[in-house]
Protein backbone atom coordinates (compact mmCIF):
# COMPACT_ATOMS: atom_id res chain seq x y z
CA UNK A 1 0.00 0.00 0.00
CA UNK A 2 0.84 3.72 -0.65
CA UNK A 3 1.02 4.74 2.94
CA UNK A 4 3.16 2.01 4.11
CA UNK A 5 6.04 2.90 0.85
CA UNK A 6 5.74 6.02 2.07
CA UNK A 7 5.78 5.58 6.01
CA UNK A 8 8.90 3.73 5.10
CA UNK A 9 10.28 6.75 2.54
CA UNK A 10 10.45 8.69 5.42
CA UNK A 11 11.79 7.01 7.82
CA UNK A 12 14.95 6.49 5.65
CA UNK A 13 14.94 10.18 4.54
CA UNK A 14 14.74 11.16 8.71
CA UNK A 15 17.20 8.95 9.23
CA UNK A 16 19.87 10.40 6.41
CA UNK A 17 18.53 13.91 6.33
CA UNK A 18 18.87 16.32 8.73
CA UNK A 19 15.83 18.99 8.87
CA UNK A 20 16.42 22.43 7.44
CA UNK A 21 13.68 24.86 8.76
CA UNK A 22 15.18 27.62 6.80
CA UNK A 23 14.77 27.32 2.79
CA UNK A 24 17.69 27.45 1.01
CA UNK A 25 19.91 27.18 -2.38
CA UNK A 26 21.85 24.21 -3.30
CA UNK A 27 23.53 22.35 -6.20
CA UNK A 28 19.40 20.56 -6.48
CA UNK A 29 17.52 23.61 -6.55
CA UNK A 30 15.29 25.44 -3.29
CA UNK A 31 15.26 23.33 -0.56
CA UNK A 32 13.24 23.15 2.50
CA UNK A 33 12.65 20.44 5.14
CA UNK A 34 14.10 17.01 4.78
CA UNK A 35 15.58 17.56 2.21
CA UNK A 36 12.42 18.00 -0.10
CA UNK A 37 13.62 20.16 -3.32
CA UNK A 38 10.87 22.86 -4.22
CA UNK A 39 12.17 23.94 -7.33
CA UNK A 40 14.95 22.28 -8.77
CA UNK A 41 18.11 23.78 -10.64
CA UNK A 42 18.28 23.38 -14.51
CA UNK A 43 22.04 21.94 -14.19
CA UNK A 44 23.69 24.68 -15.18
CA UNK A 45 25.87 26.21 -12.29
CA UNK A 46 22.96 28.56 -10.52
CA UNK A 47 20.39 28.77 -12.34
CA UNK A 48 17.21 28.38 -10.89
CA UNK A 49 13.66 29.13 -11.74
CA UNK A 50 10.98 29.47 -9.72
CA UNK A 51 7.34 29.72 -11.28
CA UNK A 52 4.75 31.41 -9.23
CA UNK A 53 1.91 30.04 -11.27
CA UNK A 54 3.37 25.88 -11.13
CA UNK A 55 1.24 23.83 -8.96
CA UNK A 56 3.80 21.84 -7.88
CA UNK A 57 5.29 24.52 -5.74
CA UNK A 58 2.09 24.99 -4.65
CA UNK A 59 1.09 22.24 -3.50
CA UNK A 60 4.76 21.97 -1.40
CA UNK A 61 4.39 25.15 0.31
CA UNK A 62 0.80 24.54 1.17
CA UNK A 63 1.81 21.08 3.05
CA UNK A 64 4.65 23.10 4.79
CA UNK A 65 2.68 25.66 6.16
CA UNK A 66 -0.90 24.74 5.98
CA UNK A 67 -2.27 27.44 4.31
CA UNK A 68 -2.29 28.42 0.18
CA UNK A 69 1.05 30.90 -0.62
CA UNK A 70 -0.02 34.24 -1.05
CA UNK A 71 0.98 36.03 -4.50
CA UNK A 72 3.29 38.08 -2.86
CA UNK A 73 5.31 35.26 -1.39
CA UNK A 74 5.70 33.35 -4.88
CA UNK A 75 6.87 36.46 -6.23
CA UNK A 76 9.56 37.18 -3.37
CA UNK A 77 10.83 33.20 -4.43
CA UNK A 78 10.95 34.08 -8.44
CA UNK A 79 12.93 37.16 -7.07
CA UNK A 80 14.65 35.23 -4.61
CA UNK A 81 16.11 32.90 -7.88
CA UNK A 82 16.84 35.35 -9.82
CA UNK A 83 18.77 36.71 -7.66
CA UNK A 84 20.95 33.97 -6.97
CA UNK A 85 21.28 32.84 -10.10
CA UNK A 86 23.16 36.39 -10.78
CA UNK A 87 25.31 35.70 -7.86
CA UNK A 88 23.83 37.93 -4.78
CA UNK A 89 23.57 35.66 -1.96
CA UNK A 90 22.89 38.34 0.59
CA UNK A 91 19.71 39.77 -1.61
CA UNK A 92 18.45 36.51 -2.49
CA UNK A 93 17.97 35.20 1.41
CA UNK A 94 16.26 38.07 2.27
CA UNK A 95 13.36 37.23 -0.80
CA UNK A 96 13.53 34.18 1.13
CA UNK A 97 13.10 35.69 4.42
CA UNK A 98 10.56 38.64 3.16
CA UNK A 99 8.32 35.74 1.81
CA UNK A 100 7.40 34.31 4.73
CA UNK A 101 7.01 30.70 3.57
CA UNK A 102 10.78 30.41 4.24
CA UNK A 103 10.79 29.26 7.58
CA UNK A 104 9.19 25.90 9.13
CA UNK A 105 6.98 27.26 12.66
CA UNK A 106 7.31 23.37 13.76
CA UNK A 107 10.28 21.69 11.47
CA UNK A 108 9.60 18.20 12.21
CA UNK A 109 6.19 17.63 11.92
CA UNK A 110 6.23 20.44 8.79
CA UNK A 111 9.07 18.43 7.18
CA UNK A 112 7.01 15.18 7.53
CA UNK A 113 4.45 16.93 5.77
CA UNK A 114 6.14 18.53 3.21
CA UNK A 115 8.04 15.16 2.29
CA UNK A 116 4.92 13.30 2.11
CA UNK A 117 3.51 15.74 -0.07
CA UNK A 118 6.26 15.83 -2.59
CA UNK A 119 5.91 12.12 -2.82
CA UNK A 120 2.71 12.19 -3.34
CA UNK A 121 2.88 14.38 -6.31
CA UNK A 122 5.83 11.95 -7.52
CA UNK A 123 3.77 9.04 -7.29
CA UNK A 124 1.30 10.94 -10.21
CA UNK A 125 -0.94 12.98 -7.87
CA UNK A 126 -2.58 16.39 -8.58
CA UNK A 127 -1.07 19.23 -6.93
CA UNK A 128 -4.76 20.32 -6.46
CA UNK A 129 -6.46 17.26 -4.97
CA UNK A 130 -3.34 17.36 -2.86
CA UNK A 131 -4.06 20.84 -1.16
CA UNK A 132 -7.57 20.58 -1.00
CA UNK A 133 -7.01 17.30 1.02
CA UNK A 134 -4.45 19.77 3.25
CA UNK A 135 -7.24 21.94 3.65
CA UNK A 136 -9.95 19.95 4.15
CA UNK A 137 -7.74 18.84 7.61
CA UNK A 138 -5.46 15.94 8.86
CA UNK A 139 -8.26 12.72 8.34
CA UNK A 140 -8.62 13.61 4.54
CA UNK A 141 -4.87 14.00 4.10
CA UNK A 142 -4.33 10.57 5.37
CA UNK A 143 -7.24 9.10 3.52
CA UNK A 144 -5.25 10.20 1.01
CA UNK A 145 -2.28 8.39 1.35
CA UNK A 146 -4.19 4.81 1.46
CA UNK A 147 -4.98 5.85 -2.39
CA UNK A 148 -2.70 4.42 -5.54
CA UNK A 149 -2.62 6.19 -8.49
CA UNK A 150 -2.34 3.04 -10.19
CA UNK A 151 -5.93 1.95 -9.05
CA UNK A 152 -8.23 1.28 -11.69
CA UNK A 153 -10.43 4.64 -11.95
CA UNK A 154 -14.30 5.52 -12.09
CA UNK A 155 -14.94 5.15 -16.27
CA UNK A 156 -15.39 9.09 -17.67
CA UNK A 157 -19.10 10.12 -17.99
CA UNK A 158 -20.23 8.76 -14.57
CA UNK A 159 -20.98 11.83 -13.27
CA UNK A 160 -19.29 13.38 -10.18
CA UNK A 161 -17.45 10.31 -9.50
CA UNK A 162 -15.77 10.13 -12.44
CA UNK A 163 -12.02 10.11 -12.76
CA UNK A 164 -12.06 8.93 -8.63
CA UNK A 165 -9.96 5.94 -7.31
CA UNK A 166 -12.28 2.79 -6.94
CA UNK A 167 -11.23 -0.71 -5.77
CA UNK A 168 -12.89 -2.55 -8.79
CA UNK A 169 -12.31 -0.56 -11.73
CA UNK A 170 -15.55 0.81 -12.03
CA UNK A 171 -18.83 1.28 -9.91
CA UNK A 172 -18.69 3.74 -6.63
CA UNK A 173 -15.96 4.95 -5.44
CA UNK A 174 -13.83 4.45 -2.24
CA UNK A 175 -13.33 7.62 -1.59
CA UNK A 176 -15.54 8.45 1.16
CA UNK A 177 -17.93 11.26 -0.32
CA UNK A 178 -18.55 14.80 1.60
CA UNK A 179 -21.26 15.25 3.53
CA UNK A 180 -23.37 18.38 4.69
CA UNK A 181 -21.96 19.74 7.99
CA UNK A 182 -23.39 22.38 10.30
CA UNK A 183 -22.49 25.71 10.00
CA UNK A 184 -19.21 27.14 11.18
CA UNK A 185 -16.04 29.08 10.58
CA UNK A 186 -13.54 28.23 7.98
CA UNK A 187 -11.06 26.81 10.28
CA UNK A 188 -8.36 24.21 9.49
CA UNK A 189 -7.71 21.76 12.32
CA UNK A 190 -4.73 21.33 11.52
CA UNK A 191 -4.02 24.24 12.18
CA UNK A 192 -5.01 24.79 15.56
CA UNK A 193 -2.44 23.95 17.60
CA UNK A 194 0.23 25.64 15.11
CA UNK A 195 -1.16 29.40 16.06
CA UNK A 196 0.16 29.16 19.41
CA UNK A 197 3.99 29.18 18.04
CA UNK A 198 5.12 32.68 17.61
CA UNK A 199 8.72 32.84 15.97
CA UNK A 200 10.15 35.99 17.67
CA UNK A 201 13.38 35.59 15.98
CA UNK A 202 11.75 35.34 12.51
CA UNK A 203 9.50 38.53 13.13
CA UNK A 204 12.64 40.28 14.00
CA UNK A 205 14.57 39.28 11.22
CA UNK A 206 11.73 40.25 8.38
CA UNK A 207 11.26 43.56 10.12
CA UNK A 208 15.11 44.16 9.88
CA UNK A 209 15.34 43.49 6.05
CA UNK A 210 12.12 45.92 5.22
CA UNK A 211 14.47 48.55 7.24
CA UNK A 212 17.10 47.43 5.24
CA UNK A 213 15.03 47.59 1.80
CA UNK A 214 14.37 51.15 2.88
CA UNK A 215 16.76 52.17 4.09
CA UNK A 216 18.74 51.58 0.77
CA UNK A 217 15.68 52.68 -1.27
CA UNK A 218 17.80 55.45 -2.60
CA UNK A 219 20.73 53.89 -4.45
CA UNK A 220 20.21 51.88 -8.16
CA UNK A 221 18.73 48.72 -9.04
CA UNK A 222 21.96 47.62 -10.23
CA UNK A 223 23.98 48.61 -6.96
CA UNK A 224 23.83 46.18 -3.73
CA UNK A 225 26.48 46.44 -2.31
CA UNK A 226 25.03 48.27 0.53
CA UNK A 227 21.75 46.68 1.02
CA UNK A 228 23.71 43.28 1.04
CA UNK A 229 26.05 44.56 3.58
CA UNK A 230 23.03 45.09 5.93
CA UNK A 231 20.83 42.31 5.04
CA UNK A 232 23.79 40.37 5.59
CA UNK A 233 24.06 42.01 9.74
CA UNK A 234 20.17 41.03 9.59
CA UNK A 235 21.22 37.46 8.88
CA UNK A 236 23.74 37.87 11.32
CA UNK A 237 21.35 39.06 14.19
CA UNK A 238 18.93 36.44 13.75
CA UNK A 239 21.17 33.61 13.85
CA UNK A 240 22.38 34.65 17.28
CA UNK A 241 18.79 35.15 18.12
CA UNK A 242 18.04 31.48 16.79
CA UNK A 243 21.11 30.61 18.65
CA UNK A 244 20.40 32.10 22.05
CA UNK A 245 17.05 31.27 22.11
CA UNK A 246 18.06 27.41 21.83
CA UNK A 247 20.92 27.89 24.50
CA UNK A 248 18.69 29.29 27.30
CA UNK A 249 16.31 26.42 26.55
CA UNK A 250 18.98 23.88 26.73
CA UNK A 251 21.60 25.04 29.50
CA UNK A 252 20.43 25.13 33.09
CA UNK A 253 22.82 28.28 34.12
CA UNK A 254 21.42 30.32 31.43
CA UNK A 255 17.64 31.83 32.17
CA UNK A 256 17.28 35.41 30.08
CA UNK A 257 18.98 37.10 27.27
CA UNK A 258 17.68 39.39 24.27
CA UNK A 259 19.16 40.39 20.37
CA UNK A 260 19.44 43.56 19.30
CA UNK A 261 18.98 43.25 15.59
CA UNK A 262 20.33 46.29 13.53
CA UNK A 263 16.86 48.27 12.78
CA UNK A 264 16.77 48.77 16.60
CA UNK A 265 13.93 45.94 17.03
CA UNK A 266 14.53 43.64 20.21
CA UNK A 267 13.87 39.75 20.51
CA UNK A 268 13.73 38.72 24.61
CA UNK A 269 14.08 35.47 25.50
CA UNK A 270 13.32 33.87 28.90
CA UNK A 271 13.68 30.47 29.65
CA UNK A 272 9.98 28.51 30.33
CA UNK A 273 8.48 31.63 28.22
CA UNK A 274 7.49 32.48 24.79
CA UNK A 275 10.21 34.62 22.64
CA UNK A 276 8.97 37.74 22.48
CA UNK A 277 9.82 40.62 19.68
CA UNK A 278 9.43 43.91 20.58
CA UNK A 279 9.49 46.67 17.15
CA UNK A 280 11.84 49.48 17.56
CA UNK A 281 10.17 53.21 18.70
CA UNK A 282 9.47 55.61 16.61
CA UNK A 283 12.41 57.70 15.65
CA UNK A 284 14.39 54.01 14.88
CA UNK A 285 14.85 54.44 19.09
CA UNK A 286 15.84 50.62 20.47
CA UNK A 287 13.09 49.89 22.74
CA UNK A 288 13.86 49.46 26.68
CA UNK A 289 13.40 46.14 28.02
CA UNK A 290 14.35 44.65 31.57
CA UNK A 291 13.49 41.07 33.20
CA UNK A 292 10.14 39.24 32.96
CA UNK A 293 8.56 38.88 36.67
Amino acid sequence: MLADRLSKAWGARRGSTPIEPVMRFSDEGLVLGAGTVLARSNGSGRAIAVDPSGPRLHALLTAAHLRRPTAGALAHLRKAAERWSQGHDGLATMHLALSQVGRLERPEADAQRLFLAGELLDAGFEADTIVDAIEAGGPALERLQKYDPDQPRVPAGSGRTSGEWTSTGGGSSDLPQSTPEPSQPEVNPSTITDTAYHDACGEAHRDCLKAAVQANSQHANDNFDALEADVTECGKADLACNLLSIAIEDVPLLDYGGVIFPHKGVVLIQKGRQDRYIPPLPGGRRPYFSRTP
